[in-house]
C-alpha cells in the first residue's frame, strides 16, 4: 500500500486513502439513490419482466450494502480519537505507587491498581514503578 520515494520516505496514493474511498462510496450512493435505483423502478413499472426486476433487485442489493459499507467508513472516520500520550513514571506520585503497593496483594495486583489509576502509564514502566518500591 505504501511505495518508497527516492528519499525514502514512505508516501500513499491519492486512490488508495480513506478519504478518496469515503468520498468515491458516497457519491455512488447519491448516484445510485437519485438516478439509478428510480430508473430501474420507472422501467419495472412499465414493463415488469423478470430480467427488469432482477435488475431492480439487483441494484437495491448495490445500494444497501453501499450505503451499510460508506456508513462503517464514516462512522469510523468520524469516532476516530487520537491516542493519548503515555504518562512518563517520574510523573507519577509517589502516594499513588505506595498506595497500589498497600491495596493489593502480591505484585502484580499492584501494577494493575497503578494502570487503572493512571491508564496511559505502560505495562513495563508500571512493573518498574513497583518493582523500585517494594525491593529496596
Amino acid at each position: 500500500m505504501e511505495e518508497i520515494r527516492s528519499a525514502g520516505t514512505p508516501c500513499q496514493k491519492w486512490y488508495r486513502s480513506e478519504w478518496f474511498e469515503r468520498w468515491v462510496l458516497s457519491l455512488l450512493v447519491v448516484n445510485i439513490v437519485v438516478q439509478i435505483f428510480p430508473s430501474h423502478v420507472r422501467t419495472v413499472r412499465d414493463d415488469p419482466t423478470p430480467g427488469n426486476w432482477m435488475l431492480l433487485m439487483l441494484s437495491g442489493l448495490t445500494l444497501m450494502v453501499s450505503t451499510a459499507y460508506m456508513v462503517r467508513l464514516w462512522v469510523t472516520h468520524l469516532t476516530a480519537t487520537t491516542p493519548a500520550e503515555a504518562v512518563a513514571p517520574q510523573a507519577i506520585p509517589e502516594h499513588d505507587i505506595h498506595a497500589a503497593i498497600a491495596a493489593a496483594s502480591d505484585r502484580i495486583a499492584a501494577i494493575k491498581l497503578l494502570r487503572d489509576k493512571h491508564p496511559t502509564l505502560g505495562l513495563v514502566p508500571a512493573k518498574n514503578l513497583i518493582d523500585a518500591h517494594t525491593n529496596p
